[in-house]
């Protein structure tokens, strides 16, 4: 009897901890180095990200971007400017803007999920926002 609950024990020990590694969340994102900037100047700025993982062994596999003129735009059927789809790249520093012409004086919006090693999805990023000089 103590043999088969030391095996539960063991069993629900270590799906716990399966499920607590597949979590994936984001620490920063930042466009052109800046957190929310106010003032981007390059027609193409770049976007970047800080994956938190637990578990060990972690890597991203593919990210996808959306980047829109409103917040309620920011979803994968409206992303009005730049829905960069899945790309497989472990990538998550200096990712070039890929997307329709941005305008001086206008703030965007955006936001980033990943996958990781095993294919499994991240939830959204929180929102993230810039503005044109």
């Amino acid at each position: 009897m103590l043999n088969k609950q030391f095996l539960i024990a063991i069993l629900l020990f270590a799906l716990s901890h399966q499920i607590v590694a597949q979590k994936l969340f984001f620490d920063a994102l930042t466009c052109d180095a800046q957190t929310n900037p106010t003032a981007i100047e390059s027609s193409q700025p770049s976007f970047s990200w800080v994956v938190k993982a637990s578990g060990f062994n972690r890597s991203q596999s593919a990210y996808q971007i959306l980047v829109a003129s409103s917040i309620d735009k920011l979803n994968e059927k409206e992303a009005d400017l730049w829905n960069s789809n899945k790309v497989t790249s472990s990538k998550s520093v200096y990712v070039k803007y890929g997307g329709k012409e941005l305008k001086p004086t206008q703030k965007y919006y955006w936001k980033v999920k990943i996958w990781d090693e095993k294919g499994q999805v991240s939830n959204w990023s929180s929102l993230a926002s810039f503005r044109m000089d």
